[in-house]
């Protein structure tokens, strides 16, 4: 039995790891995940680490969304794809030394992947390979905040 393995953003996890579920339950899709990505044509894309908290979980619960939701469980061909359970899971897998991806190449993988969790995308997609070279690369949170106080 074959079990893909997932991307922090994505929101997969092994099989067996969540449920159909669950109160933490993201919004319906959307066409994008409403971030400032920044202007592509005068070179400000913004790249997966420098998101906020408050980005990243947008980030989450849009990619969640896309793909049926937190805790979703999708049977495919002899695997199982599983996406986190929660935000808080996604959070913490969240692929933020992943320092050559931006959010709008991020948001296009995740609309491939999650037009059809069974695909194979993530692995196969062109828009996705910077993604799949990142998996596993993560920084543990946002980068702080500037601070307030002068110093």
């Amino acid at each position: 039995m074959r079990i893909l393995i997932g991307l922090a953003l994505c929101c997969f996890a092994f099989a067996g790891c969540g449920s159909s579920g669950d109160a933490n339950s993201a919004p319906p899709p959307l066409p994008f995940a409403f971030l400032d990505a920044g202007d592509p044509e005068a070179g400000t894309e913004r790249y997966l680490p420098d998101l906020t908290q408050a980005e990243r979980e947008t980030l989450c619960d849009w990619a969640a969304g896309t793909m049926g939701g937190y805790g979703k469980v999708t049977a495919c061909n002899g695997a199982t794809v599983v996406n986190f359970k929660s935000r808080a899971a996604c959070l913490a897998q969240y692929l933020g030394a992943c320092t050559t991806v931006t959010v709008l190449e991020y948001e296009a993988c995740i609309k491939l992947v999650g037009a059809d969790v069974c695909s194979d995308a993530l692995y196969k997609a062109p828009e996705c390979y910077g993604i799949e070279k990142c998996i596993g690369k993560l920084d543990g949170g946002p980068p702080p905040e500037p601070s307030t106080d002068g110093g």
